[in-house]
């Protein structure tokens, strides 16, 4: 699914993501919860819906609900695996770094170290039950 990914600006992520976690959003609300003027994100919406991403439909004269397509799901889908994907890459790269820090610090004979941060701290401490276990 990754292979044919379609790539889309991060304003059309975003206003796909709010209007999937909300079909009754009004482009005001998007404007001020995006920091996007409001023509700005009126020409979004009128691009992802000439993409086929979202469809609109009036539920009064005034009030607009706004659908993801069975495309736009995809697009926004595609875009949080592919975010999640690059996020386990950080990761993982990181944790194989502290893992040679801490492989380093053990064979000069260090025992304590202080950490400053919560999550680092939960990720190093994890990492070094998972070496104690394997060693």
């Amino acid at each position: 699914m990754l292979n044919n990914l379609v790539m889309i600006k991060s304003q059309e992520y975003e206003l796909l993501d709010a209007i999937a976690q909300d079909s009754l959003v009004t482009q005001a609300s998007l404007s001020a919860r995006l920091g996007m003027a409001v023509g700005s994100v009126n020409w979004y919406i009128k691009r992802l819906i000439n993409c086929g991403y979202i469809k609109v439909s009036h539920l009064e004269r005034t009030r607009l609900k706004y659908q993801l397509t069975p495309e736009g799901m995809s697009i926004l889908t595609q875009r949080t695996l592919l975010y999640l994907k690059r996020s386990l890459t950080v990761y993982n790269d990181l944790r194989q770094k502290a893992k040679a820090i801490v492989t380093d610090l053990r064979s000069q004979g260090v025992t304590h170290v202080c950490l400053e941060g919560e999550e680092i701290g939960k990720m190093i401490n994890g990492l070094i039950r998972s070496l104690g276990e394997s060693s």
